[in-house]
């Protein structure tokens, strides 16, 4: 589900947005749309990020059965019969049911003077662009896109860009293969690898405790080693924990 997270420090005036899409196809001139997109938006003066998630009915007419299958649509999508698009706010239990429109002029003003980040964001813009056009609204997001694919590649001196996951792996970023292919997943991945590009820690990393059982063991058996491997022990757990001794 979508939450808020806090993330390190960041140049207060960079707006930017994280997203990802999931679609009845790639081919938008075909009439493949967007069925669930996931957006973080990025507070930098607060140091906090806040997530969204729509699912939005699709014309299943023109969909392409494999992409369907990839992104797990018939499992997955949520919106009850009736409805035409949910809401999935980081600050409620509780999906929030929308018109197709009310959701595409929310994701218009969410977007809104950001410099978008994703895993080829042309891709998503596009369909966003769809999207909105659909309902005779504009995007309205800044036009020079961050593809956190490329940042890698240039980070680590690829040829070309190797896809999302083969990313994240060239620079240490946790894949978790449960949420591959979801909006929210993937747009959480984007970010995580475009921090550890920037040299920022990222949430993944943060969220992973690499302190060992036998350091725990040492630590909550007090007395039963020596003094220098229960020092070591703390040692890597206030690091693990980012805490100041």
């Amino acid at each position: 589900m979508p939450s808020a997270s806090v993330h390190g420090p960041y140049l207060a005036d960079v707006r930017l947005a994280f997203t990802d899409c999931e679609t009845t196809g790639l081919r938008p001139d075909l009439g493949h749309g967007i069925w669930e997109l996931a957006v973080i938006i990025r507070h930098p003066a607060d140091g906090w990020d806040e997530e969204h998630v729509w699912q939005i009915r699709p014309d299943l007419k023109t969909a392409d059965a494999k992409a369907l299958e990839i992104n797990d649509f018939h499992r997955r999508f949520l919106v009850p019969d009736g409805a035409e698009a949910l809401w999935f706010p980081y600050d409620r239990r509780e999906p929030v049911t929308q018109t197709a429109r009310e959701a595409a002029t929310q994701i218009q003003g969410l977007l809104e003077d950001r410099y978008l980040v994703g895993a080829v964001p042309a891709f998503d813009t596009a369909m966003i662009t769809r999207l909105l056009l659909s309902h005779r609204l504009e995007p309205r997001w800044k036009h020079r896109l961050v593809c956190v694919e490329n940042l890698v590649a240039g980070a680590v001196g690829q040829p070309v860009p190797q896809g999302l996951w083969k990313a994240a792996v060239a620079v240490g970023v946790p894949v978790d293969p449960a949420v591959r292919h979801t909006a929210l997943g993937d747009a959480r991945l984007a970010r995580d690898v475009y921090d550890a590009v920037l040299g920022h820690e990222t949430h993944g990393q943060r969220d992973r405790l690499t302190v060992s059982r036998a350091d725990l063991a040492t630590l909550l058996n007090r007395g039963t080693g020596s003094l220098p491997d229960e020092v070591a022990a703390l040692d890597r757990l206030l690091t693990a924990l980012k805490i100041e001794d």
